[in-house]
């Protein structure tokens, strides 16, 4: 199973981003843009990859255990940004103004617990970048409509109210030609919200 952890935003602010997503649809009109559909807005905290069903127990149990010790927190979006450049780039992308750090300590809590558990999960490398997937683009070009947009971007942003991340998510993700399909797999809440149970 393809899997990976995630935080994703409530509803409200998953229907704010999806508004805003259908105004930078009308500004690019391009084929090659694949649009993320609304219900899978998500900001990837860990990646884990190809992963064998009998483990997914154990990741549960870890992440379980991470989440209870890291509190709930704030979160608000950031800058409208193109990855990895605006060069050579192939995802338009939303980041964090605030909860940046927050989510960096719990991504960084997650991979030290799977490291301990020595079930063959590489250890992640790349430094941590909190960001939620507007777009993909087939089409580099695509993105010429896309600069002019990025500088004025924060205006209509910090119109969308910031949010309290109160879990984590495992997800499990199945690759198909119109796009993926993810399936919630298991929710891990953070101190917060599991105190209140």
């Amino acid at each position: 199973m393809r899997l990976f952890f995630a935080c994703f935003p409530p509803a409200p602010i998953r229907n704010a981003i999806g508004a805003f997503q259908k105004e930078l649809q009308n500004a690019v009109a391009d084929p090659g843009v694949r649009w993320t559909r609304h219900e899978q807005f998500h900001f990837t905290v860990r990646f884990l990859g190809e992963i064998a069903e009998p483990v997914v127990p154990r990741l549960v149990e870890a992440a379980t255990r991470v989440c209870t010790e890291q509190p709930t927190f704030s979160a608000a979006l950031g800058s409208l940004e193109l990855l990895p450049n605006s060069r050579t780039p192939h995802t338009l992308v939303l980041g964090l103004r605030i909860g940046l750090v927050e989510m960096a300590t719990l991504a960084r809590a997650l991979d030290k617990a799977f490291r301990g558990l020595d079930l063959g999960i590489a250890p992640e490398n790349r430094p941590f970048r909190a960001h939620l997937t507007l777009a993909r683009m087939k089409n580099p070009r695509a993105a010429e409509a896309v600069l002019p947009l990025l500088q004025r971007s924060w205006q209509r942003l910090d119109q969308i109210p910031s949010f309290m991340v109160e879990s984590c998510t495992l997800v499990r993700s199945e690759l198909r030609p119109d796009g993926p399909i993810y399936t919630p797999l298991a929710e891990c809440l953070l101190q917060h919200s599991a105190e209140k149970l």
